[in-house]
């Protein structure tokens, strides 16, 4: 049985994958399966995730059979996922050469069930943009709802040792299914720890999900009243403090200037 399984949703990213695949293919650790989930792409994903498995046989692909979103099929590669460790990467970011090494050695000497990492961002030329982004130190629920930088999914690892039924909320699309995801296992009493260590890489771009500010505000100021059920008070309070954090780092990467 390996280490760790990465997974990774595969959509429609026939540009990026293969950098995401190279950088999973080329960590020092090499004590893992990647399972790439693809979920009814019409472009050339599957050609480029074929190659890699004539290349690398720890690289496997599994079949979505209807489009259904990046949440249902990370559940679909944790279920076939055979390793200790679950690591996600999104098609469109990739890792730096040490993260799977240092990661599982962190969370393996602390006994962490949790763990993200710094990154900086990218944008559509994997040009860098501003300062490495950290999250805070302790994930719980304060923070996950106060603070940015935890690096989506593509930053975190969980140790199934002690998390055993990890599945990510399907819900609406688009509706931070990561995030909301998190909540949930926080609030069955797990705690997220921060690596301070620089990473991985996180895409911005004018396609990247989150690319309208509007949007994700409205959509994250949704969960916090009608998935997290925060009093109109916490709801409020919380909330201006994750603007501050957003905005913040926005300015420090210099997002609004260098995303396309």
């Amino acid at each position: 049985m390996p280490l760790i399984s990465v997974i990774t949703p595969v959509y429609n990213c026939e540009t990026y994958l293969p950098i995401s695949i190279k950088s999973v293919l080329n960590q020092t650790c090499k004590d893992f399966e990647y399972i790439l989930v693809d979920d009814c792409s019409s472009d050339r994903s599957v050609d480029i995730i074929k190659e890699a498995m004539r290349i690398d046989n720890r690289v496997r692909i599994l079949y979505m059979e209807e489009n259904s979103g990046p949440a249902a099929a990370r559940n679909r590669g944790i279920e076939n996922a055979n390793g200790r460790y679950l690591a996600f990467l999104d098609a469109d970011d990739y890792w730096l050469p040490h993260k799977l090494m240092k990661i599982t050695e962190y969370m393996s000497a602390n006994n962490y069930e949790i763990v993200y990492h710094g990154f900086r961002y990218v944008n559509s030329q994997s040009n860098q943009s501003g300062s490495v982004v950290y999250g805070p130190k302790i994930l719980d629920l304060k923070t996950l709802h106060t603070r940015r930088g935890t690096g989506d999914c593509s930053s975190v690892t969980i140790d199934t040792k002690t998390i055993s039924s990890l599945k990510f909320f399907e819900g609406p699309r688009n509706l931070h299914e990561d995030f909301i995801t998190w909540m949930f296992l926080i609030r069955h009493g797990h705690v997220g720890h921060l690596l301070q260590m620089d990473l991985g890489r996180i895409r911005i771009s004018s396609k990247s999900r989150n690319y309208n500010k509007i949007n994700s505000i409205k959509k994250t100021w949704y969960i916090y009243r009608n998935i997290s059920n925060l009093s109109w008070y916490t709801a409020i309070y919380w909330f201006a403090q994750y603007l501050i954090s957003a905005t913040w780092i926005a300015i420090r990467c210099r997002l609004y200037s260098k995303r396309n």
